[in-house]
């Protein structure tokens, strides 16, 4: 794996935890369990990890040829 791409992982990452704690703060505020929205905090970030990390992929892709 090449630097820029595990730059783009780490920055991906980093942010990832930073959502997650917002979400499960947000979503235990509404549901009032903890357990609860750990668990669905924790399925929507690994869902959104990967569709981030792909966009990310993509945008390169795209951009480097404008």
């Amino acid at each position: 794996m090449s630097t820029s791409s595990r730059n783009k992982l780490l920055k991906v990452l980093v942010y990832r935890v930073l959502s997650m704690l917002v979400a499960v703060a947000v979503s235990w505020a509404y549901l009032g369990s903890f357990a609860k929205s750990a668990g669905l905090t924790l399925i929507l970030t690994a869902l959104m990890t990967a569709a981030h990390y792909a966009y990310e992929a993509a945008w390169e892709r795209w951009c480097s040829h404008l």
